[in-house]
């Protein structure tokens, strides 16, 4: 019972995230490896601005809600930072605080691949019962469309 409420959960973030950022001017999709991708997932992203933008990741048994922008003043504003909070149910449960880092050769809102670094700090609940905290750093890797 409690994975199903997990998972409503999930469908809850992402219809709330759709709504909100649905009407955006300009919105991307991306699909990759990663804590901003749900780990093995897809990211849904709105521009809020032209170098920041709202994203969402969904992946297999995880998601990711937050803030990218934009930090070089280059032409394609190929470097990015973010903020999310992330919750994973599968084999472990965590919910951590996402700090990322993101180089987008091909810049901020065009189609290319996405290479960066994910400093995760927060809780991890392992067999049901003992809570650890912990930091870790993860890469990523995908592809905006």
């Amino acid at each position: 019972m409690l994975k199903r409420k997990s998972f409503m959960k999930q469908i809850f973030v992402v219809l709330l995230f759709i709504s909100t950022f649905g009407n955006a001017e300009e919105s991307n999709f991306a699909i990759g490896l990663g804590v901003p991708y749900g780990t093995i997932g897809m990211q849904l992203s709105a521009n809020i601005s032209e170098s920041s933008k709202g994203i969402l990741g969904v992946g297999y048994g995880a998601y990711s809600v937050g803030y990218l922008a934009a930090f070089d003043d280059s032409e394609h504003q190929s470097h990015a930072w973010g903020v999310s909070v992330y919750r994973k149910t599968v084999f472990a449960d965590i919910s951590a605080v996402t700090y990322h880092y993101q180089y987008r050769p091909n810049g901020f809102n065009e189609t290319g691949l996405v290479y960066g670094v994910d400093f995760l700090a927060g809780r991890i609940e392992r067999n049901g019962n003992s809570i650890e905290k912990d930091a870790f750093l993860f890469f990523n890797v995908g592809y905006q469309f």
